[in-house]
Formats: C-alpha cells, structure tokens, sequence
C-alpha cells in the first residue's frame, strides 16, 4: 500500500501521534521486505483487503499484542447473523480466504463520492440488522464475470464493480461478505489458540473480583466519550469489548495503569469507514488517555 493510502486508512482511527507513526513505518518496512523477496504483483490498485490488513495491524499495535486479540461482539444483531452460518458455509468462506493467491482485494473502480456516502449509510443499516436478501456471486475466474452485475473471483480476491451506480442489495452483500470473512478467520484463530480466550476469562474473573466494573458500564462509559470526545452518536455503529492487562495501556500512555488493574478496550465502528476506540479503567469507568 502507499504510504499515502495508509495514512488516508490512519485518519479514520483515532490513536496517539506516536503510535500512528510507528504503525506507518513498520507498514512500509513489511512492503519494502515484501517487494523485495518479489511477492508485491503490483499490478491493480490495492483497496479493500490492505485497508483491512491496515486496521489489523492498527488494533494490534493499539492494544500492544503481538497476536490476533479475541474479543466480544455484544449489542449488534451482526452477532446472531454470524454465529447461525452453517458449518459449510464458514469451511467454504475458510478455503476461499486462505487458498486465495492474492494478497489483498482488489476492486475493478474506486466507488464515487455518492457511493461512499451510500456505503457509510448502508454499513450502518448493516448493524442494525438490514441484511441482503442474497449472498454476492463468485466465479471461478474474470472471464466468467458478467460485466452488469457485481460479483468476485475468490482464487484471486477480485471484486467486480459493474460500471454503474451500485445497488442497495450490491451494497449489502459486498459489506456481509466482508463480515463473514472476517468472522470465519477469527474464529479459525480463536479454535487455534484457546489461550486468547482463556486469557479473556482470567481478566473479567480479576474485575469481578476486585469489584470493577462491569461490560455494560464500560460500554455505557464508552458511548459517552464517544460523544464528548467526538460529537459522535454509536447508532449504527458496530460495537466491540475485551479485556487487556494493565500494562497493555501503555500503548495509549507511555504508562501502565496506576492500580495495575486490568482495562476495558471498546470500539465503535462502521466498517471500512471509521473506527473509535476508548481504554477504559474497569476499577472506575474513567478513561484512560
């Protein structure tokens, strides 16, 4: 990705200077080393699947992992829809994801302006359970593409864009297919590393323990730095809670928290359009910053 995308990506997380810019340089250092062992094709313009990647590796740096982080998805019928696929579904999704040869997605256009403001306002209808009525077409390679309607080619993650306005059912398959992707390899992740969890659990025993607060109240908390902060309201944002230890704040800090209690991480997101995320202290709901 250049750098220029990257920082576009950047300015729709919101995280310290500092963090921003080693997360920009340790991206542009893995395309250096990726160019040079030759596997950078080059040869369309990386969209999607980068600003994905980009975001992984910004919600890593934030909470200061050196692996994928499990996490609850709560308040959002997105986690109804997710958990009722069928196990065929998530094993076809698994294969197309990891036996794919390209790196990234791949779009046939940029959406237009009109498009963009559409897409915000239907990721959100998304989280508030307005679902396609279709899963997007696949196709075994670009000659099959029918050039009037949407569809991808999964053995190379390219996504068509017919040459016209898209639809709001286009929009929303295009947006659930995103999701259950992203849902089945973070499942995969989790069955493969029950530590993740395991830690997650041993984290909201401590809470409980030492009488922090709750999920809700940290959610609760959230939504009102979410306001003060950024004058900005969670509906129809998708919203995410885990738990890090103490010492995971200095990612935010430069410090652990003082009482060395575990912290609350909640975000609120509308895909691919903006992030929040709030360390919260779970011995008082304050924020931490």
């Amino acid at each position: 990705m250049e750098e220029k995308k990257l920082k576009e990506v950047m300015e729709k997380v919101h995280i310290k200077k500092e963090m921003e810019e080693e997360i920009l340089k340790n991206v542009m250092n893995f395309k250096k080393e990726n160019e040079q062992a030759g596997k950078n094709e080059g040869k369309r313009k990386m969209t999607g699947w980068q600003r994905k990647a980009a975001a992984a590796a910004i919600a890593l740096a934030v909470v200061g992992v050196g692996g994928i982080t499990t996490y609850a998805i709560i308040e959002n019928p997105i986690k109804t829809r997710m958990e009722s696929m069928v196990e065929e579904e998530k094993e076809a999704l698994l294969k197309e994801m990891y036996k794919s040869t390209g790196e990234a997605t791949t779009y046939s256009r940029e959406l237009t302006e009109n498009e963009l403001r559409r897409q915000k306002d239907l990721t959100m209808a998304y989280n508030k359970g307005q679902f396609p009525q279709k899963i997007i077409k696949r196709v075994q390679s670009e000659e099959q593409i029918d050039k009037d309607t949407l569809c991808c080619v999964p053995a190379t993650r390219y996504m068509y864009l017919p040459d016209r306005e898209l639809t709001d059912e286009e929009f929303l398959q295009m947006i659930d297919y995103n999701h259950k992707a992203d849902y089945v390899v973070r499942e995969r992740t989790k069955k493969e590393n029950p530590e993740l969890e395991e830690e997650q659990q041993v984290l909201k025993k401590q809470i409980k323990a030492e009488g922090g607060i709750s999920e809700e109240e940290a959610i609760a908390k959230a939504k009102r730095y979410l306001k003060t902060e950024y004058g900005k309201d969670s509906d129809g944002m998708e919203v995410k809670i885990y738990v890090r230890p103490s010492e995971a704040a200095a990612g935010w800090t430069g410090e652990t928290v003082s009482d060395g209690k575990p912290i609350y991480v909640v975000s609120f997101s509308i895909q691919s359009v903006e992030n929040y995320s709030f360390p919260i202290n779970s011995s008082d709901g304050s924020l931490i910053e």
